[in-house]
């Protein structure tokens, strides 16, 4: 090759190196100016908090009218049939202690038996004034 090739490709390799140059610095730049916007300052981290709050709360898809009736009527019926399976089920295990053991409860008959000299205790002790 000739020289005043030489020359061109090493006057191009060096105006490629500057341009390289360049953007690298402009880079930096942009990805300083960045992470600036990103990062609130002490002043604006109650407000950015808020405004965050506020798109968050935008995307929230509420429920129709029709929705939540319809939802809470279904929450009801699902607890009083729950609150009858569970009332079934007490009434059958009494069923059943009842006839294995026979009688009624004692334990209930003899506790209301004690209540009232507790209750006399109680007062005589001068916790209640009637």
């Amino acid at each position: 090759m000739s020289d005043s090739t030489n020359k061109k490709i090493s006057e191009k390799t060096e105006e490629l190196k500057v341009a390289a140059a360049g953007k690298a610095e402009k880079s930096k730049d942009a990805a300083k100016k960045a992470a600036a916007k990103k990062a609130p300052k002490k002043k604006g981290k109650i407000s950015a908090f808020f405004k965050e709050y506020r798109s968050e709360l935008k995307k929230i898809s509420w429920p129709t009218f029709k929705e939540v009736v319809k939802n809470t009527c279904i929450t009801l019926i699902v607890c009083l049939m729950v609150g009858i399976v569970i009332w079934l089920a007490d009434w059958g295990l009494d069923t059943i202690r009842t006839l294995i053991i026979g009688g009624k409860d004692e334990a209930v008959a003899s506790s209301s038996a004690n209540a009232a000299p507790v209750a006399q205790a109680i007062i005589d002790a001068g916790i209640i004034i009637e």
